[in-house]
Parts: C-alpha cells; sequence; structure tokens
C-alpha cells in the first residue's frame, strides 16, 4: 500500500505509524506499519494496513490515540 509520506508518525526503535480513521467512533487510533521504501515522498507499506482503510496524511504530529476528529473533507483520496 502507498501513503504519502507525510502520513508517516515516526516512534521509538525506528518503528513508523499511522493515523487510521474510525467512521463509527470518529476517532483516529494509532497503528504500526512496516514500511519498506520511500520514494518521491511517498513510503511504500507492506504490513499494518489494509486497504480502504482510512488515514491522516497531515497533521500527524498532533494526533493522539483515539482522539475525536472530524474529516474536514468527505472526498477522500486514494493513493493505493
Amino acid at each position: 500500500i502507498s501513503v504519502p509520506f507525510t502520513a508517516l508518525r515516526a516512534g521509538v526503535n525506528q518503528k513508523s505509524y499511522v493515523f487510521v480513521y474510525d467512521p463509527n467512533r470518529q476517532t483516529v487510533n494509532q497503528q504500526e506499519v512496516q514500511t519498506e521504501n520511500i520514494l518521491n515522498n511517498i513510503a511504500f507499506i507492506s504490513s499494518g494496513l489494509k486497504s480502504g482503510e482510512i488515514i491522516a496524511t497531515t497533521g500527524v504530529a498532533f494526533l493522539r490515540d483515539g482522539q475525536k476528529v472530524t474529516l474536514l473533507d468527505n472526498k477522500i483520496q486514494r493513493f493505493n
């Protein structure tokens, strides 16, 4: 799965995370992902995400696990 590089949040021990949107609870949940490569500001994820999941692509430094959020744009862009 390919995602914008801006969607990644760095963790300890060189782990990478994304924030996945839960439409039922209207929250974001931090989820560990395995990155394989980054090319032209696109990160290639080999595990930790499912096709069709909605992730935060900007402002991830300001999000926290379980935070209630509102989608600003109903036109969700697919990167994969």
